[in-house]
């Protein structure tokens, strides 16, 4: 009886073949758990992440384009309430608790009023 658990050397190459998969698999998780967390943080979507924003300043016909401000940005917290709701007990049970109608907004005031002075 020898002390090592596997005797053939296939089962040796499979085991560690697997345990390479589930660190490559976990890896990938972590970094895609972190991008999300960070857009959830900065409360943006992937698309408006990936590219430039354009908004029409309020009692103006112009448009900025291509701004890198994000008027959606309230704040960490606020961000995270915005997608979670305030009701941290019901964060992970597929309900209903957002703030908001899921149409209208909050925007952040001091980037909007960054957004008119580039205007």
């Amino acid at each position: 009886m020898s002390e090592f658990p596997y005797d053939d050397a296939n089962e040796i190459i499979i085991v560690l073949l697997l345990i390479f998969l589930a660190f490559l698999f976990s890896m990938l998780l972590i970094g895609f758990s972190a991008f999300h967390l960070y857009l959830v943080a900065n409360n943006q979507t992937t698309l408006e992440h990936d590219g430039k924003n354009n908004y029409r300043i309020e009692g103006s016909s112009e448009i900025v384009w291509g701004s890198k401000i994000n008027l959606f940005d309230l704040g960490h917290r606020k961000n995270f309430e915005q997608i979670f709701g305030t009701s941290w007990r019901l964060w992970f049970v597929p309900v209903y608790s957002t703030i908001g109608d899921g149409i209208r907004f909050p925007i952040s005031f001091e980037h909007y009023n960054e957004l008119q002075n580039t205007v």
